[in-house]
């Protein structure tokens, strides 16, 4: 039974991103662009924009928009393994700029599979994302919410192509 609402719930995230089109970012380059961190807790993307506003709306979050949460991240992925210290996770690949695909449970491929290891500072949240409205609503979690075949949005910093040093952990859920 949970095996089916998961997979439901993979369904209608992918549908939702596909619908939403967020698989290319600008100038046609993958979402795998490095962000960084600064020691207040500012994350920035590629581009030096800070997004770390992003999702620290704790409390007042029901106006936080979803796409935004998953354009600005630098990774999105399904947990393979996880650990206190980190987790390994399979990442959403884009097809199209419509079509993003996440491997199937026991599917995995080690080769795309990304380490991520956890800052001592790393923030983590989970995001309901409703399907209906786009809009997210942000609340506060722990390393213990982070399960195998959790989906979610990682920023950080890439230390190599299979390598990710996480700032901040947001658990996505659609509801």
């Amino acid at each position: 039974m949970k095996f089916t609402k998961f997979m439901r719930g993979i369904l209608i995230g992918m549908c939702v991103l596909a619908l939403s089109g967020c698989g290319v970012s600008e100038g046609g380059s993958s979402k795998n662009t490095e962000n960084n961190a600064t020691n207040d807790n500012t994350v920035n993307d590629s581009k030096g924009n800070d997004i770390s506003n992003v999702a620290d709306n704790v409390g007042t979050s029901d106006n936080t928009d979803g796409e935004s949460l998953i354009r600005s991240a630098n990774l999105q992925g399904s947990v393979v393994e996880f650990s206190d210290s980190g987790c390994t996770v399979t990442p959403v690949t884009n097809e199209d700029e419509n079509t993003a695909v996440v491997a199937a449970p026991g599917n995995e491929n080690d080769e795309t599979n990304v380490n991520i290891s956890y800052k001592t500072d790393c923030i983590f949240q989970k995001a309901n994302i409703n399907i209906t409205t786009g809009k997210a609503s942000i609340n506060d979690a722990s390393i213990s919410d982070i399960k195998k075949q959790t989906s979610l949005l990682i920023y950080g910093d890439f230390e190599d192509t299979h390598n990710l040093t996480a700032a901040k952990i947001i658990i996505v859920r659609y509801e």
